[in-house]
């Protein structure tokens, strides 16, 4: 029964949409005023699915989607194996389906079983990014189809960052190398091992990939996107998609096209592939969203430096008679009402032009013995310039390598308290890190410490407002590099040390909340990593979708 009911096409259209996002390949069935034509423009549309206990959680996100939809009536969704029997008989008399079962699926989700097969066998297309000369930087247009690259794989959703883009016309020309939502994107070449699926939530409909990926589109009636990227970031299918990889000269895969069909991957009935990838991917919406949340809250930061030292804005107010924006009296008293001259053109009354060296204390790092193993994996972070956080993430709170009491004791290393600002000084300069624990540090570094008086945040964004400076003046045969007389060459503007302290603690809850952020995100990567293999290989069980409670532990 597939008759009209009373709505509208474009209502209908909205509502087939929101089901195949959802719920796909599940029978739902209309009935009640709307399917009998007796409904009034306010009436409810009842629904009722053929969903299963695993799919529960798909359930609860239709019904807010419809919820949040533009449609302008009520869905009363309902789950057939929750509707009391005595009214199975009322909805069998008079129903319209709106979306059909598929057959497949539904004998799938019964028999529950798991299978192996190949990529060839569960995707539709397999396929390489354009010839190496196809995009070159001179084809780039302000608008257009954007190029992805390999920043945008950095997880196993794609992450819509800034693009390049190219022209309809050109991304027309390789149409072999276009990809949609659903599709999935690997590295063959470069930073291979990366793979990441395009979500229904991406930002465009169409994007084409560069010269070193490669795709598969999924069948999704077998396999869908997001298990695939999430197997492939597992240990195993991480060591299948890179067991054709060669290491010397540039890293890739051979043949990455013909290898990856050959590749068999774990395919479970698809109503466990969504509870598997809704239960990692719940892991990393959290991740998702505090970094999102820690690059606002350091933008606030960044912006009081630069309002307050840079810009000198409570100044400029005060000049002209308004109320410095934003400040408590005692905060503006803190700040004068005239500028004077310096070597660096007006600055703030009583404030003072000097070396940064002059206002810092430079420390030094060291590397105790490799060969000592006595000297490793101990306790104590060791931070190196790949341990560097993002700019917005500020802090350091773990390090790939750690050492003994032993190793700092027989060493040059030494161990810097918490929210010690470290500045890499050698090769690749100028990156920046608080520590968020004590910590120690190799000799391409520098830790830094404000003079007395002078706030730990205060040292941290003024080394961060001076970084530009500093990387210019770097020199060095092999390796570009600053020294302690780089320090003593910048002349920098300095308020008294009360306004610093003031600023420390404008700041410190933003900055600790980025803190506590990174260690939530740091524990919920640390579970999502441990289940991740289990779920995979189906050693760890679901119950109705849901994680066992001891999974947790």
């Amino acid at each position: 029964m597939t008759a009209a009911i009373d709505i509208t096409a474009g209502q209908r259209k909205m509502l087939l949409a929101l089901l195949h996002q959802f719920i796909p390949g599940v029978a739902v069935w209309a009935y009640g005023s709307r399917v009998k034509w007796t409904a009034r423009s306010n009436s409810d549309l009842d629904l009722v699915s053929f969903t299963t206990p695993a799919q529960g959680h798909l359930v609860s996100e239709l019904k807010e989607a419809f919820a949040e939809s533009d449609l302008p009536f009520l869905v009363d969704f309902h789950v057939w194996d929750e509707v009391p029997e005595r009214f199975h008989e009322i909805i069998r008399k008079e129903y319209v389906v709106l979306q059909e079962a598929e057959e497949k699926q539904l004998v799938e989700d019964a028999v529950g079983e798991w299978r192996s097969a190949s990529i060839q066998e569960v995707s539709e297309k397999v396929a390489m990014g354009p010839f190496g000369s196809s995009i070159k930087v001179e084809t780039f247009v302000p608008q257009g189809v954007p190029v992805i690259s390999g920043q945008h794989l950095r997880g196993t959703r794609l992450a819509d960052l800034d693009y390049n883009f190219i022209s309809l016309e050109h991304a027309g020309q390789l149409a072999n190398a276009n990809v949609k939502r659903g599709d999935v994107v690997f590295t063959h070449a470069g930073n291979i091992g990366q793979v990441a699926y395009i979500p229904e939530s991406s930002k465009y409909e169409r994007y084409v990939i560069s010269q070193r990926q490669f795709y598969l589109r999924p069948n999704t009636k077998k396999v869908l996107p997001e298990f695939i990227a999430y197997y492939f970031t597992s240990a195993d299918g991480q060591h299948k998609l890179l067991a054709n990889a060669s290491s010397s000269g540039v890293p890739s895969i051979a043949q990455p096209v013909s290898y990856l069909r050959t590749i068999d991957i774990p395919v479970p009935p698809l109503s466990e592939q969504r509870a598997i990838a809704h239960i990692l991917g719940t892991l990393d919406d959290k991740i998702e969203l505090n970094r999102r949340m820690n690059e606002s809250l350091e933008a606030m930061a960044r912006a009081l430096f630069q309002s307050w030292f840079v810009d000198f804005d409570p100044v400029r107010a005060k000049l002209d008679g308004r109320k410095p924006a934003g400040l408590d009296a005692t905060s503006a008293a803190l700040f004068p009402d005239h500028f004077q001259d310096s070597l660096l053109g007006h600055i703030p009354q009583g404030w003072e032009v000097c070396p940064l060296a002059d206002k810092i204390e430079l420390l030094s790092g060291g590397t105790p013995k490799t060969g000592e193993p006595d000297y490793w994996d101990g306790d104590i972070p060791w931070f190196s310039v790949k341990d560097a956080p993002t700019e917005t993430d500020v802090w350091v709170i773990h390090t790939e390598k750690s050492v003994t009491e032993l190793g700092i004791s027989n060493s040059a290393a030494q161990i810097f308290p918490e929210k010690t600002t470290i500045i890499t000084a050698r090769g690749t300069v100028g990156k920046l890190a608080l520590t968020g624990t004590p910590m120690a540090m190799n000799q391409s570094c520098y830790g830094v410490r404000g003079i007395t008086g002078y706030g730990d945040y205060f040292t941290y964004y003024s080394l961060r407002a001076a970084t530009a400076q500093l990387q210019q003046r770097t020199h060095g045969t092999v390796f570009d590099t600053i020294t302690r007389q780089t320090f003593e060459t910048l002349d920098c503007v300095f308020p008294p040390p009360k306004l610093t302290v003031a600023f420390d603690h404008a700041v410190e809850p933003l900055l600790e909340q980025i803190r506590a952020n990174l260690h939530q995100s740091r524990t919920l990567s640390t579970l999502r990593d441990a289940l991740l293999p289990r779920l995979m290989s189906g050693k760890l069980s679901l119950h109705n979708g849901q994680l066992p409670e001891e999974a947790l532990v």
